[in-house]
C-alpha cells in the first residue's frame, strides 16, 4: 500500500469519526426533558445536579417512587438528607438506593431489577445530557417494554452547549461519544436496542 493511499484511508476514517462526534454533540444539545408522565423516577449517579433534579421531580408528585442507582455502599439516606435537607420526608417515604451499580451497564441492570420488583411500566430517566443517549440504549436492553422518558441535566461541566469551549466538557463529550458508539454497535449486533428516541 502506497503512502498516498494510506493517507487517504486515514483521512476518511478521521472524517467519519469527526463527523460522528459533531453529530453526537449536536444531538445531545437537542435532548429535552420529556413532557410525558411516568410511574417512577430513576437517577443515574455520576455528577452534580442529577440527584437534586430527581428529588425536585419527585416533589412535584410524591405518589411516585424513585431509585437512585449507583450510590455506592458508603452512601445512605442520612447522608443524602444532610446534602438535601428539604427532601427528608421524600427520602423516607419514596426513595430507594441502589448501591451495586458501578457503571452504566450496572445502572441499567439495577434499574431493571427495581422496576420489575415495583411493577412499573414507565420511568423518567435522570442523568447528564451527554450521558442520556447511552443510558437509554443500555436501559432499553435491560428493561424491555418499559417506557423511558429522558430528563437530562445540564449543570456546570455537564452542559453540552459549551462542549467545544471548555476542556473538561470537551473531554467528557468525546469519551462519552466513544462509549455510545460501542453501546450502539453491541446493541445492533444483539438486536436488542429497542426504541431509542434520544
Amino acid at each position: 500500500m502506497s503512502a498516498k493511499m494510506l493517507f487517504r484511508i486515514c483521512f476518511v476514517l478521521f472524517a467519519l469519526w469527526f463527523g460522528g462526534l459533531i453529530r453526537f454533540a449536536a444531538d445531545v444539545q437537542l435532548v429535552q426533558p420529556s413532557n410525558a408522565g411516568a410511574e417512577a423516577i430513576v437517577v443515574l449517579t455520576g455528577s452534580a445536579g442529577r440527584v437534586t433534579t430527581g428529588l425536585q421531580l419527585l416533589a412535584r408528585d410524591p405518589s411516585r417512587k424513585m431509585l437512585i442507582s449507583g450510590v455506592g455502599t458508603r452512601t445512605d439516606k442520612q447522608a443524602l438528607a444532610q446534602a438535601h435537607p428539604d427532601a427528608g420526608q421524600l427520602l423516607d417515604c419514596c426513595v430507594a438506593l441502589g448501591p451495586e451499580a458501578q457503571d452504566t451497564v450496572g445502572n441499567a441492570r439495577e434499574i431493571a431489577r427495581w422496576a420489575n420488583t415495583e411493577k412499573v411500566s414507565s420511568l423518567i430517566v435522570v442523568t447528564a445530557a451527554y450521558h442520556m443517549p447511552r443510558s437509554l440504549i443500555e436501559l432499553h436492553r435491560e428493561t424491555g417494554m418499559i417506557r423511558l422518558e429522558p430528563w437530562p441535566t445540564r449543570t456546570g461541566k455537564d452542559d453540552p452547549d459549551r462542549w467545544w469551549r471548555e476542556g473538561g466538557t470537551f473531554r467528557r463529550v468525546v469519551i462519552e461519544y466513544h462509549k455510545y458508539v460501542f453501546s450502539l454497535v453491541r446493541a445492533r449486533i444483539y438486536h436488542d436496542i429497542g426504541d431509542v428516541r434520544a
